[in-house]
Formats: structure tokens, sequence, C-alpha cells
């Protein structure tokens, strides 16, 4: 494959105060940082495209001093990979959004690497409830197109049940209606459980999303 190299940026910003559904109001720095896209020439059927939700404390960890974290995540992975500026949480949350674009495999091994930042990032001193805030380093969160999300509830919740019993998770949820603007063509996946029964259904997921890409896909939009 020939790869190619562009250039773009996280944001520039002072240290702020967010409120989180997920976590108590803490601080975060936002710096400069320049983060290497690297985008692969492979046929289109073999390609995937995932968004995850992770908390906004852990994007400066995933992104690295300079970018260099996610700079070598992209050159590892051969994948496309920004994270969502400072502010541009998915709604209902206050968490920022991680977008992941390349070959199938690649984009399962990074969606990975990013659960592992989600899991090992040290929780700030700024945050009052330690114990909500260690719990959400147990799930992650996947994003699919509102659309699809009858695909994974099923009737009665019998496809989320089926999951849930299949990888033997905690939790498998999908985003309520009433936390999502009305006609916002986004909603959200919880999955939590033991850390590599999470990844398998994270695997799972994005396999059936790429399955019904005739259907609806995810944008790359990440300005929410």
């Amino acid at each position: 494959a020939v790869v190619s190299t562009q250039s773009g940026h996280y944001g520039r910003g002072t240290l702020s105060v967010v409120a989180s559904e997920e976590v108590e109001p803490q601080i975060v720095a936002n710096e400069a940082v320049e983060i290497t896209e690297v985008e692969s020439e492979i046929a289109d059927d073999t390609m995937s495209r995932v968004k995850m939700g992770i908390p906004f404390w852990v994007t400066k960890t995933l992104i690295g001093v300079g970018g260099a974290n996610i700079k070598q995540m992209s050159s590892e992975f051969n994948s496309l990979i920004k994270v969502s500026k400072y502010g541009n949480n998915f709604p209902g949350t206050s968490e920022a959004v991680v977008l992941i674009e390349g070959e199938r495999d690649d984009v399962i091994a990074a969606v990975n690497k990013t659960v592992d930042f989600v899991r090992s990032t040290e929780i700030p001193e700024g945050i009052k409830d330690r114990e909500r805030a260690e719990k959400r380093q147990k799930y992650s969160r996947l994003i699919i197109p509102s659309s699809l999300s009858g695909k994974f509830i099923g009737k009665g919740g019998a496809v989320a049940t089926k999951i849930r019993e299949q990888f033997e998770l905690e939790t498998f949820s999908v985003q309520g209606r009433e936390y999502i603007p009305e006609g916002f063509e986004e909603r959200s996946i919880i999955i939590s459980g033991e850390e590599e029964n999470v990844k398998e259904a994270m695997a799972h997921v994005m396999e059936e999303l790429r399955s019904q890409s005739g259907r609806a896909q995810l944008d790359d939009n990440l300005n929410y």
C-alpha cells in the first residue's frame, strides 16, 4: 500500500472546567499538538470506520506530548486517527470522540489500544467522585448510526441480552433517545465487563456495522 502523511491540529486553549454526565467537573489542559493522519490505498470492502467515546481526561494521554502517542498509533496500525476538539463532546455525555479509519483488522487493533489507554490512564486529582471515574474506566463506548440501533436492541431487548450473555458482559446498553437531540443520527453503546470480553464484543459490533454499511454508515464528522 502507498502511505501518505498529512498534518492537522487538535486545538489550542486554556485550562477549563467542564461538567460531565460520567464524572464530576474536572480540570483539563488543552495544548496545541500536531496529529499525523495515515491513509492507505486499500479496497473499500476491506475498510472500516469506527467512532468511540472516551473520557476527556484521557485525551491528553491518548494524544501524547506533541502528538507522539497518536502519531505512533496511526503509523503502527496504518490508520487515520482523529480526536474531537476540546468541547466537541458526544451528545448526552461530556466525552471526546475518537475516529479511527483503516483496514478492518488494523482498526480493531487501534480500538483495542484506545481501550487500553482508557483503562490505564491515571485519574486526575481534580475528580471528586473517583469511584464513578474508576467505573468509567472499565467500560467502553462505541458510536453507531441511530438507524441501526434496533439491530443491537432487538424486540424487548432480546438482541442486547443475547450479546451480553454471549460475551459474558456486565453491561451491553444502547443509549436512550432521551439523551440525544431530536433528529440526531448517532447513538452510543456502552459495553462493560472483563477487558478481553469487552474487546471481543466491540469487534462483534464493528463487524455488524461493517456488514450493514450499505444501509447506514458513520460519517467522519467530529463537530458535535
